[in-house]
Formats: structure tokens, sequence, C-alpha cells
């Protein structure tokens, strides 16, 4: 195929001299090192970036380029083409992987001539003399790879090429790099990438100055300090090769070595070393020494360190980057220097060696004490003496010799010797080519020393790779002129090993690593995130000149405290510093007035109201910018490591304008798999509900000096009275501590309300009354993703003590009776966090009844009591002054010899309100006391309550003069939505419930008689009703109120079982009156706290009566007690009586769990650190699926993939799931699974099949992703179920904590109407290929054109970040294509396919002209069939 003057052929031809492919391609193995170089991979079988050719006149050159962003201004695009100035042309090709269906544009920043064209169709034609936009027509490529390829000629004075493209659904943005594939390797210019870094490394143009390297070369220490502290025998063992580095080997003698130590012993300067500090309080050597490793794991240290001794020079060959430009192996760092020497290093590098490129660390002392102690302790003969420093034996004569073999080596090239740089130096030969000379590389410092001789005082690089030296010296001409600032950047991100931390582009930077370092430190676990710094995509478009320049030398005020990486400062030198700044916004920033975009930047002051409202807009009530960003003094609770931003106070003295607006609107786009959800929905009632005009608003309000950090971060989400003549309410959900009462959060609370005001917050764990109240009854609130409860009254009484009112006494120890002094105390047996667990739980017209099983040791043996309290408020009126409550207590199954304690609310010394009383009935006295049997008040507890047949029985009685205001208080109803219709559902009739916006359904069911049952996060469950037959609920009643965000609610028998995040609940109606009124806990005993995470997922039943929920995991909460980690991060299996055991294990947070019609059970999770994809898990007895909770019993167990691993960002969190039934109307797509991408807003189908008794499948959109019309659409899909006659169920939320603006909800009722289009029905992979399934025929012609398919296939490997990107790409070639008889499926036979690996397929058959749809799936392969199976 030919384009104009570009051709394929001349692309994929290779120009390479019978010499290189002799010498190189014969060199399997260093070809194969250095093809994996830098951020291409060339081993791969598709490489990703562009093949490019650049030319002047008859001379070309190639290169890799992972991007097309270029001003090139005046000079060269490369310094290969030997010519400083004058016309050349730039051609790139590459396969463009297209991902999104519909209309696209391409556009381009360019001074020159510009031609583009992708998948053989020209979509970009343009000449511009001066820099400017210029944009193609709209074009509609097909789904997959697509031939891109680019032509430019510089027509101007200067030369500029940016490129970019647009879509319905995206708006302009660079074409990103990672889209990008070639069909084939380089790996002879991956060979000169290396041999260009490690001439720099290795310090080749020090003595070889006319090789004109892009950058300087490097420095080497000034010997005039650095050499202080050194002993003369580790001076002598580093000069006669003993030593491992880059230095090259001079072959000296022991004799040499020792005159060269003498000599720079002679001149050194004797620096002034810093005293280490002694241990901070409750600290010693061997505890800071500790923290010191883990400092150097965490800081960034081995993004230039590594700790492991020095490798082979046999395999060096294929260093990395990184430890090329880096500062070596610390290995055995504590036999060269002392703890002193590394203080005074840490702390001042430039006092011990002026030409040092260590970059400073901002450490506390203690820091650098514990660090210094660390360096010492790493020796690789595993010794513990410390280095020391001897003073060498001298002499004039060996002195002189030393100095004469510094000048005759060379070494002043590369060091400072004798306070300056001599110009006293050897005359070196010239490496550049041209004029007919070539270098004479038997005679060089590269030689094979088998097949040459080395000259007097010539070095040898034993850890070069000389071929890739050789190539690189060869490719620069003599009159190569200077690099342009593209090259001189690029080159110096890598030397200073900027791309050695910081993930851009294709690099991962410390991503790479930063699992394998947390996982090798147990006090770094689970805190990989943390060790990677932030990404540098788009960094020169995010940052102001001035904040850029401050960035790229560390000087910047650090924003993300939450990360144990740092940014050290660098010592750049102007020069360089500003060719980084330079290089950054050349490559990445886009030039204003860019087509698509309406951005104008606005200097105008921001006016009081617009202020006022963005600062509402940084809060709960907007787009909740506070659930993860630190603003100021503000700093979020419980955001997961992952999801944590930077500190957005100062934001527009660092940030451009038009960045933000990018950012807000796509973030995955900028930094894909970043958890930043996108801004595109508006909040509502603010700036005429105009998402833009809020943004810029939110904009200029962070950029305004006088923008005022939140300092009530809340949202009142709910506010709870209990109305006149209602009866007692409860909630069970988390609720703060007042600080009086020792701060905090209840976890397991039980709140009470009565109709008097007076209400009481008991903590179950420790069966506590913490506190009585008057008022109102509670209020709800969130705070970015957290919800919980404040009691709304007053409190009447403070200082409430933790402990649990209860305890056990006796007078009898060891069998006699002992003094009432004297009496034996037992406190309640706490196991897994609480001291037993609630059993049942019921409301009448003035009472609540609670009863639990308490634990205690009594004589080593676990003793467990039947607790039964009971609450009943009491009035005021003529015989009772005051109103209050009853408090009643029964305790059964007391041992023999114990009697039972109460406590009474602490009353001594504390705020009081109300003249608050309590007392206690004394039926062998008067009623009501305040004494105890001596007439002694009581005071922190109640005396001994006997024990009678082993029962205790008390009735204590809590009272104030307080009575309830006159007010009556009437609440509204929530008010219900407008139903209407939803159309993004194709083969189905939506319409959006009348359930108010309000709540915000997490679980659903359909119950026998047709209802619709569900939760909400608010913490209440629902029956909804069709009262009128026009299919329609349109009747609401709450069954139940007040739980802990229920996410599973399914029926059993005459009740429902719903399981919210301390445990599952079985909820009945017994009177008939719509509302539960008994309750009782099913099933509990995983370990629960106030996290947000601490979710109880999904009741799914199988078979034999079992049921099965996923509870969340605690992995990213570090500092989480053991005691209430039990069983997170788990599936539990429980029996038909309610007892659970652990029965899949490692997840994050299994969300969606389902059973198909085979019995096979499944459970999503999530994309996020170890979770490379959203998953889709079978779920079998015993399995591990690879997220170690917090505590894990088993760490080294194997994990097991998912069935089918669901592409992120194709979905971003796909959560609840159901199987439609094998006789679903829906013929098309009975017996698939439903998931609900909340997100995306829209549903994903899902297929699966068993291989080798492994199930795998494949994932298809079921309803349309992007839907244009917001209000025709899902809300954001959590939740689903199914009824008998196939109406869908979808329960939707908008959480501000995840999407910013208003906590809302809805339901959409989807129907089956009419025929689903014709597209995909279901993807099975065969023994030689796959076979696609379609809903209807389709055209034969097309279907048997392999040219109608494209495949490719990829994976993801976690290396230690939260998002994790593809790799290994690779195109399995369409052989032929078999339709069936009946033209519903097609047969591929494919190349070689990978297991292990998720394979996008699409199909680009067109259906009366228009596309399948859907036309793609994606489809995880782990097992090949055999042909028998097929």
């Amino acid at each position: 195929m030919t384009h104009g003057t570009l051709t394929m052929t001349t692309f994929r031809f290779l120009i390479v001299s019978l010499w290189f492919g002799s010498v190189f391609l014969s060199n399997g193995g260093f070809l194969k090192n250095a093809a994996s170089f830098g951020q291409f991979d060339e081993t791969a079988e598709l490489p990703m970036g562009l093949l490019a050719r650049y030319s002047v006149g008859e001379r070309s050159v190639e290169r890799l380029d992972e991007f097309i962003s270029y001003d090139w201004a005046n000079s060269m695009p490369d310094r290969r083409l030997g010519q400083v100035d004058g016309p050349f042309t730039g051609q790139w090709q590459s396969q463009l992987l297209v991902r999104q269906e519909g209309p696209h544009q391409i556009h381009a920043f360019v001074q020159g001539k510009v031609r583009v064209e992708i998948g053989g169709h020209l979509v970009l034609n343009a000449d511009s003399q001066t820099a400017g936009w210029v944009s193609g027509d709209e074009f509609t490529p097909d789904i997959g790879f697509q031939e891109f390829l680019v032509h430019f000629e510089k027509s101007a004075d200067k030369a500029r090429l940016q490129l970019f493209w647009s879509s319905e659904t995206f708006p302009l943005e660079p074409l990103p790099g990672h889209l990008l594939f070639r069909e084939e390797g380089r790996p002879d210019l991956a060979v000169i990438e290396l041999g260009r870094n490690q001439f720099e490394a290795f310090r080749c143009g020090a003595c070889h100055k006319n090789a004109l390297p892009e950058t300087e070369p490097l420095s080497a220490p000034d010997l005039t300090r650095s050499v202080a502290g050194l002993s003369a025998e580790w001076i002598v063992k580093k000069l006669t090769g003993h030593v491992a580095g880059k230095m090259p080997h001079f072959e000296l003698s022991d004799a040499q070595g020792t005159a060269i130590a003498a000599a720079l012993a002679s001149s050194a300067e004797k620096p002034k070393l810093d005293s280490l500090p002694g241990p901070g309080k409750g600290r010693n050597d061997d505890n800071d020494r500790a923290a010191g490793l883990t400092l150097i794991n965490s800081l960034g240290c081995l993004a230039c360190h590594t700790t492991q001794p020095p490798v082979s020079n046999e395999s060096t060959n294929a260093e990395t980057e990184a430890l090329l430009f880096g500062g070596g192996s610390l290995a055995d760092v504590g036999n060269k220097r002392t703890v002193e020497w590394f203080n005074t290093w840490l702390r001042n590098p430039e006092s011990l060696n002026r030409s040092h490129r260590m970059p400073v660390f901002e450490l506390s002392s203690q820091e650098r004490r514990q660090l210094s102690l660390a360096l010492a302790s790493l020796r690789t003969n595993g010794g513990t003496t410390k280095a020391t420093v001897e003073t060498p034996r001298t002499s004039d004569e060996l002195v002189r010799l030393g100095k004469q073999l510094i000048h005759d080596f060379g070494c002043r090239s590369c060091h400072v010797v004798a306070a300056k740089k001599s110009e006293l130096t050897p005359a070196f030969p010239s490496l550049a080519s041209g004029k007919g000379r070539k270098p004479d590389w038997l005679k060089s410092c590269v030689r094979d020393s088998s097949k040459s001789k080395a000259e007097p005082h010539q070095p040898a690089f034993e850890k070069l790779a000389p071929k890739a030296i050789k190539v690189f010296v060869d490719s620069i001409s003599q009159d190569a002129p200077a690099p342009s600032v593209g090259q001189h950047g690029q080159q110096l991100l890598v030397s200073r090993n900027c791309t050695a931390c910081h993930p851009r582009g294709l690099r991962q930077g410390l991503a790479a690593t930063a699992g394998a370092i947390a996982q090798s430190d147990a006090a770094l676990r689970g805190q990989a995130p943390a060790l990677v710094p932030p990404n540098l995509n788009a960094v020169g478009d995010r940052l102001l000149d001035e904040a850029l320049a401050k960035a790229v030398s560390g000087e910047q005020k650090r924003r993300m405290d939450w990360k144990l990486v740092r940014m050290p400062k660098f010592k750049h030198s102007e020069a360089d510093r500003q060719v980084l700044v330079d290089y950054f916004i050349n490559s990445d920033r886009i030039p204003d007035n860019a087509p698509t975009w309406d951005i104008k930047d606005d200097d105008s002051k921001v006016d009081d109201q617009t202020l006022v409202i963005g600062q509402e807009l940084v809060g709960p009530k907007g787009f909740s910018c506070i659930a993860c960003h630190q603003v100021g003094d503000y700093v979020p609770t419980k955001a997961a490591m992952g999801t944590r931003g930077s500190d957005l106070v100062g934001l527009g003295n660092r940030m451009r304008h038009s960045y933000f607006v990018r950012w807000t609107r796509s973030p995955l786009r900028i930094v894909p798999g970043v958890e930043m959800p996108s801004y595109t929905k508006a909040v509502h009632g603010v700036l005429g509900d105009d998402a833009d005009a809020q943004l810029e608003a939110l904009w200029k309000t962070l950029a305004d000096p006088r923008f005022e950090p939140p300092t009530d971060p809340a949202a009142v989400e709910q506010y709870i009275v209990v109305e006149k003549d209602a009866p007692p309410r409860i909630i069970r959900d988390v609720f703060t501590n007042p600080k009086e009462n020792g701060g905090g959060y209840i976890a397991r609370a039980f709140a009470i309300g009565f109709e008097n005001q007076h209400s009481v917050l008991i903590d179950l764990d420790t069966l506590t009354l913490r506190s009585w109240n008057f008022g109102d009854f509670a209020r709800q609130r969130t705070i970015g993703k957290s919800w919980y409860w404040d009691m709304a009254g007053t409190p009447t009484i403070s200082g409430n003590s933790p402990k649990s009112d209860y305890a056990l006494i006796t007078r009898i120890v060891d069998g006699q009776p002992i003094r009432e002094t004297d009496l034996k105390t037992i406190e309640p047996h706490q196991e897994n966090g609480t001291v037993g667990q609630l059993i049942d739980y019921s409301a009448n017209r003035d009472s609540v009844r609670f009863r639990f099983r308490m634990n205690f040791l009594v004589d080593d043996k676990q003793v467990a009591l039947d607790v039964v309290e009971t609450f009943k408020m009491t009035r005021r009126n003529g015989s009772a002054p005051n109103s209050g409550l009853l408090r009643e207590i029964t305790v059964s199954e007391l041992p023999q010899g114990y009697d039972l304690r109460i406590s009474r609310l602490n009353e001594s010394g504390k705020p009081k309100f109300g003249h608050p009383s309590v007392d206690r009935f004394d039926r062998d006295g008067d009623g009501w006391t305040t004494k105890d049997e001596h007439g002694k008040p009581f005071g922190r507890y109640f005396s001994r309550i006997e024990n009678e047949g082993g029962k205790a029985y008390c009735v204590i009685r809590y009272s104030s003069r307080l009575e309830p205001p006159p007010l009556s208080v009437t609440l509204k109803p929530l008010p219900p939505a407008e139903a209407h219709k939803i159309t993004s559902m194709p083969g189905f009739e939506g319409v959006q419930l009348p359930v108010s916006t309000k709540i915000m359904p997490t679980a659903m069911t359909v119950l026998d008689d047709g209802r619709l049952a569900f939760a909400s996060l608010e913490g209440h469950v629902y029956i909804a009703k069709d009262t009128d037959g026009d299919g329609v609920e349109d009747e609401l009643t709450m069954f139940e109120e007040g739980l802990s965000a229920p996410y599973g609610i399914i029926q059993d028998g005459d009740s429902l079982l719903v399981s919210h995040k301390p445990e599952i609940l079985r909820l009945r109606d017994t009177d008939g009156d719509g509302r539960a009124d008994e309750r009782t806990v099913f099933s509990s005993g995983w370990g629960f706290n106030d996290n947000y995470h601490d979710w109880t997922c999904g009741i799914a039943k199988d078979a034999k009566g079992n049921f099965y929920v996923g509870i969340g995991s605690d992995y990213a909460q570090l500092t989480r007690p053991k005691e209430v980690s039990r069983w997170r991060g788990k599936v539990l299996q429980i029996s038909p009586d309610g007892t659970p055991r652990p029965f899949a294990h490692a997840f994050r947070y299994p969300t969606g769990i389902a059973i198909d019609a085979k019995g096979n059970i499944f459970a999503t999770d999530n994309q996020g650190v170890q979770n490379t994809f959203n998953e889709l898990n079978h779920l079998r007895d015993g399995f591990h699926f690879g997220v170690p909770k917090n505590h894990e019993q088993s760490l080294k167990v194997e994990a097991h993939p998912p069935a089918i691993q669901i592409p992120h960002p194709w979905t971003r969190s796909v959560n609840g799931i159901t199987f439609l039934p094998e006789s679903y109307p829906q013929k098309g797509i009975a017996g698939h699974g439903v998931g609900c991408e909340f997100n995306g807003k829209h549903l994903i189908r899902f297929t699966h099949h068993e291989v080798d008794g492994i199930l795998q499948g494949a994932t298809y959109f079921l309803s349309k992703p992007d839907f244009p019309d917001a209000d025709a659409n899902f809300l954001g899909p959590l939740s689903i179920t199914t009824s008998p006659n196939g109406d869908i169920y979808i329960g939707s939320i908008h959480d501000s904590g995840w999407l910013g603006g208003q906590n809302t909800g809805s339901i959409v009722k989807l129907t089956p109407s009419g025929d689903l289009p014709n597209g995909i029905r279901e993807i099975q992979a065969t023994h030689d290929g796959f076979e696609i399934r379609f809903q209807k025929p389709v055209d034969k012609s097309q279907a048997e054109n392999p040219e109608s398919y494209s495949l490719s296939g990829y994976t993801r490997e976690w290396k230690g970040g939260y998002a994790t990107p593809d790799s290994g790409r690779f195109q399995p070639k369409v052989e032929s294509a078999k339709l069936s008889t009946d033209g519903t499926s097609v047969r591929l036979k494919t190349s070689e396919r990978k297991t292990g690996f998720v394979y996008e397929i699409n199909c680009l058959i067109k259906n009366d002209d228009a596309p399948l749809w859907p036309a793609t799936g994606h489809y995880t392969l782990h097992r090949i069939p055999s042909g028998d199976s097929q």
C-alpha cells in the first residue's frame, strides 16, 4: 500500500551494514539485553511507540519516539543528521489502538507541512508557515488497530509539530503514547540508545571530548575531600579492581595502588564530620537501625541505589537506566564509610564532595541518625566491625610516584585532584567519525582483551556493552550539531534519574518496584502506593513555568505528606534546569486556543458571591474535593492510600488554568488508572446547573488568597426526631463519641430515641451505656467517603467511662471467703474486639428490648451470660416530677459463687444538664435509692447484685427535671421522583421509578409476591409495590431503619435477611403492619470498626441453603488492630443455622455475589493495587485471590486469577451482579451474567464456559456507554435484581464521597421489549482460535473475511502502583474465518495465543450498513481447549 511518498516498505526496510548484521545480530544474549533497555521493550511482540525516520537530503536516521510533540525551532530533530539548520522531513509509523466508537478528529499545532493517515484514510493534510492550529475533518475509525502514518516537512524558517485528537466522548488531548504500537521490534535502535546512555554514564566524554555527547560528562567524586575518611586498604582494593563500580580497570598492581593512595592522602582535605545524635525517647540503636533500613526502602533511595551486591560483569550489559545513572550498590557501603561520615553526607554532601551528584533530602536529625546506622550496617561480609580510617604509611618518593601515576592514567579527566582540575592530562584519540576516519576499536577502552593487548596506562571498561558503545559512536558524525531542546531535555530526564523515580508515559519509575519493596519490608506492607511519587504525565501542561522550575529542582513545598517517598533537592546548573523546563513545556503543553476547547484564561478577581459558592463546592455540598484532598489544615480522614490527593491550597500559584479544566473533566485520559473521578455532572441548584461554570468558580476560589479551608466538612444527610405518640426509634450505625466522653467513634452502636426526647447510646462492643441525651434524637452526616451519626440532643452527664457496665464479683477466692473490701472483680472477656454478641431486639409502643450474650473468663474457662436489657421511657406527671428512662436488666446463667456488678453513669466532676439523677430500685428497701446497703452513696458502680439461682435482676432509673417543649414535629415524607423513560438499554423499555432521589439503593431483591425490597446506603430497608397495575412501583414503605450501610438483601421464608456492616439480620413483620418488628441476628463474628470500607456485601443462597457474603478488606488500614480484623477481605459461607466460616480469601472489596444455574458462585472485586483489572472471580473453597488483608494468616498461598478479568478503565467499578435465568424472555442473553458499572453509568454482560475444570469467558456492553442524554441513562449502577417475569431492576447512586455533588439515588425498571440489536452474543475459546456467536445471522462474505476482525492480547503485572498499565500486548493473526450454516456463529482460526492474557476482540462486520452492537468482547484465556472438546 502506498501513501504519497510514504510507504510501509520504506518504514519496514532496515538499512543495516553487513558489519552490523554479522556482529550484532549474532550476539543473541547481548541483543536481548539491549533490546529491553529504556522505555521500549523491543522483544515484545507489539512494541510500543512510533518508528521515526528523519531525513536531510539523502541522509536518513531512524529512532524510536514515544509521542509526536516537538518544537524544533531552528535545530535539527536528531544530531546524527550532521547539519545545524535547514529543511528536513520526519516520518512516523505505528499502529493506533482505537478503543471507542464514533467520530474522531485529528488536530495539530504545526509550523510546516503535515499529513496524517489512519487506517488508509487521509485524516489531516495541512501546511502552516507560522505555528498555529489545524484540524482535519471528522472520521469514524474502526475499533481496534489502525495503521497510523505521519509525514512532516519543514517548509518554514522554523519547525514544530504536536499531534492531538478528539472525539464525541473526550475533548482534545495529545495522541496517547500508550495506544501506539509497532508491528515489530527494532533492537538495533535500542542498542544505539544503550550505547548513548553508557557513553554518558561511564563518562567517556570526559576523555574523548570531541565525541559531542548530548549532555556534559557526569561529574566524578572530588578526591580532595571524598577520599578523606577512606582507609588506604579500601582505596587500593578499588584501584586494583576488587571493588565493583563504574570506574575502569587499569590493571594496577598493589604497589601502584598504594602509591596512588599515598598521593591522594597527602593532598586530601580533612572535612569536619558531624557527630551522631543520640537516640530519641524510647529508642535505641537497634530499632533506629531497623527504621533506617525502612527509610532506605521508602524515601526513594532505591531509584538510584540498590542494596544488592553488584552483578557480574557479564550480565551488566542490561543494567537499567536507573543504575547506570545512579549511585551504585550500597551492599557493602558499611565497610567503606563511618556512621559519622554518613550523618554528615546526608546533611551536606557538598562538604564531603564538591562534585557530588547526590540530591539532598529534607530529613530530621533523628532520620539522619537512623539512615546512618542503617547504611553503616550494610556489609557483604555480614560483619559488625565498623569502618575505620587508617593513615597509610608514606614517603616522599611514594607520593611522587603516586602523583605521576595519577597524571599518566588520566585520573584528572574525571576527578578533581589537589583542589583543582589540572589541564595536564594525556591526549586521548578522537572517537568522532567522518572524513573517512573510524575509531580503532581494537585499541580502545572497550576492546576485547582476548584479541588485543592494552597499551600502557590504558583503561578497560569491563561493565560496558562494547558493541553498543561502538554503534552509538559510529552514529555520531564529527559535524554533529548541538542537540535540540527535545533531545537534550529527554537525555537529562534520564541521566538525572527523574524517570527512575517518577512514572511518565511508558516509563513506570518506582511503580515498577514498589510492590516488591513493600513486600520485602514488614514495616511497609500494604503501603506500595505511598512509595510511588507523583506521575509526571503532562507535567509541562500542568504547572506554571515558575512552579515547574521549582519542581524539577525539588524546591517546591511538599503537598502529599501521606506519601513516604520524598522529592529531594537537586543541584542542577541553571542551564540544565532551564533545559528540563523547556523540554516539559515543549513536550506536554497544549498551546492556547485549541480547537474543541472553550478555555479562556481569566485573570479577573473572583467576586465575593462566587467565592462563597466556590468554597461550598470544595466541600460536601459540592464536588467534595475534601473527600480525598488535603485543604490547608484540613486532612481527609480514612481516605484509602491509593486515592489520596495533594493539598489544594494555593492551587492557582502552581497549576495552569487550562490544565485544571482538562484534568477535572477527564483525569483518566491523562494518567490511566488514576482514581480521580471525572467532574462532568453539575451540582444541582448552583450556577444554573452548569458544570463548566461550577468548575470555573471552583478554580477561581482555590486560586484566590481569601479562600478559607473548610472547618466543618460534614454534610447532614438525615435528621431524626421521634414524633409525638410515635414508638421508639433505633439506629445501629457508626456514631461519633463526644470529646468529653473520650472522643473517637462507636462502631457497634445501638442508639435508642424516645418520644419524651430522652435517648441513649450503647456500645455493643463493651455493652456500655456511653451517652444519655435529651432533645432531638440523631443526625447522619458525611465527611468525604465516611458516613456516621451523632446524637443530636444535649448530654445530661458527660465523662462516661468506656469500660463495660458489667462485671462479675466474688467473695470466694480459692474456696475461702474474703473481706468485702477485697472483692475479686472479673471484667468481660473481649474477643475479636467485642465482649459478646447481640442476639435479637424489638420495640413496642414505649420500650425497646435487646438480648445479648456476654463472655467472661472464669477459672480460665469461657462463660457466656445471657443478658436482657429493656429501656422504657417515663413521663413527667403529677406524681412523678421527672421524666426519663427505666433500664431493666436481667442476667441469666451466672456461675455459682459470682454476683453481678453494674456500672452507673459517672456523675462526679463533669458538666450536668437538667439535674439528672441515676438510682436503683431496691426491692428490699423503700424503692428507689441512690445509696448502697451500707447507706453510702453509689459511686462509679452500683453495689453487688446478688446471684439468685444463676440469675440477677436490676432496675436503674435515669431521670431529669426536663420535659419536652410543647412543640409538635411532623416529618415530611421524602418527595418522590418523577417517573420517566430510560433509553440507554437496547432491547428494553426502561422507566425510572418514582422513588425519592434522597434514597440511595445498595441491594435489591424481588419478593415471592412480586414486590421489590431494597436497602439504602442511609441505612433503611424499603418495600415498593405497584398498586395500580401499570407496571410501575408507586407505593413505598419503610420496612426497617437505622442499619449500618446495608449492602445485601434476600428473602428467606417469611423473613428478609439483610447484611449490614456488623452482621446479618433476620427481619420479620409479625403483625402485618408492613414494618419489621422482630429482629434477630442471623450471623456475625467478623471484625468490625468505624472504617467506611467495612462493608458486608451481597447475600446469595446456594442449593444447599448456604449463604455467601463478601467482607470488605482492611488491606489499606495499616494501624488497624488485629482484634477487629477477623475475616476482612474474605467471602464467608454461612450455614443454614447462621454459622459463618471463611470460604474464599484475599479480596479488596467483594461487592457483588451471585450464583449461576449450575451452582457456580461468583464475586466481583474492583481494580486497585494487586487487582490489575476489575474482576469476576469464580469462588471455590479455600481459594485466595491476591490481595492479602492486613494481618493475613497465609501470605504465601498461591493467588488464583479471576475467571474473567474486566478491563479498566473500560469499566472502573463493577459492583452488583446477577445471572439471568435460562428461561429469560430475551433468549439472546438468557443465562448470561449482568454487572453494574458504577462510574461508567452502564451495564455490562458476561458469559463463561469451562475448560479443563477452569471457568473463563468474556465481557460485553449491555447498555450504551457514554450515553449523551444523562436524564435517559442510569445514575450510577450499583445493585441489581430480576423478577420472575424478566424485569430487571437497577439501583443507582451518586456518592458525593467518590464523585462530588450531592448524595442521590434512583431505581430503574427494565422490561424486555422487542429484539436485541444484532451483535456479539458470546465468545468462546476453541482449540485453534475463537468462536464468536451473534444474536442474528450475519453476512457471509464479511464474516469469512479475516480482515473483519481485530484481535489483540495483553496482560497486566502489578509492580506496586495503585493502577497497572497494559503490558505484553500482541496481535494474533486471524488466519481464517468460517461461518456456521445458520449464519449465527463464526470460527476464527488464529495464530498462537497466550494463556493468562485478556483478548480484545473487535468485529468489524456491518449489519445493514450499521456496525454490530456490541461489536467488542474482552475474553480472558486461562486454558486453551483441546481439539477433542470442540
